[in-house]
């Protein structure tokens, strides 16, 4: 496998893992994701986005299927122009 294409890849690491390890799917590795129906709250899926030190959270319709993806600065920015409305 040719990896010189990632800027500094192994500058810290001295072995390569073993073929086994390289070979394994990425399924192997998911876990379940965390994710919110797309009725939750800002709050809610904040809070949870912070719980779980992620950046962004996926958003899943009734059926399950992903709707969207919302960030962190998306919340922020929300909640922040409704702020600036309030007089």
């Amino acid at each position: 496998m040719d990896v010189d294409f990632v800027h500094n890849f192994g500058a810290v690491e001295t072995t390569r893992p073993a073929a086994e390890v390289l070979d394994k799917s990425i399924k192997t590795l998911m876990s379940p994701a965390i994710r919110v129906a797309e009725d939750t709250g800002l709050l809610r899926t904040y809070a949870l986005m912070l719980q779980h030190n992620l950046h962004d959270m996926p958003i899943v319709s009734k059926e399950e299927e992903l709707v969207g993806v919302v960030s962190r600065v998306d919340i922020g920015t929300t909640i922040l122009s409704a702020w600036a409305n309030v007089e």
